[in-house]
């Protein structure tokens, strides 16, 4: 799974009239595509954040499983894998390895 993180500021300015002053980057102002996104605290490590994403995406999808596999851009399978070891570890217990 490929994660894309950029980095989110806030301003009590208008983008639009900073660019236009020279104050603001323009490629450093992208709205948001679809207007979702996960915030996450910074210092967390980049697995909490994917078991973040993956988790608020199927209660997103309402618990589908192929249609959050399908958000995430990674196999059912991928999805079913990653959810046993989000459960064993919540359980305490050593997932096994796959070949």
């Amino acid at each position: 799974m490929s994660v894309n993180v950029r980095p989110v500021a806030a301003t009590n300015r208008d983008p639009k009239e900073a660019i236009a002053e020279g104050r603001l980057c323009p490629d450093l102002h992208q709205p948001r595509e679809d207007g979702a996104e996960v915030r996450v605290p910074l210092g967390t490590s980049i697995e909490e954040a994917k078991r973040r994403l993956i988790l608020l995406t199927l209660s997103r999808e309402s618990g589908k499983k192929t249609r959050g596999a399908a958000a995430l851009g990674i196999r059912l399978k991928a999805l079913h894998n990653r959810l046993n070891l989000y459960r064993s570890e919540d359980s305490g217990l050593v997932p096994l390895e796959v070949p």
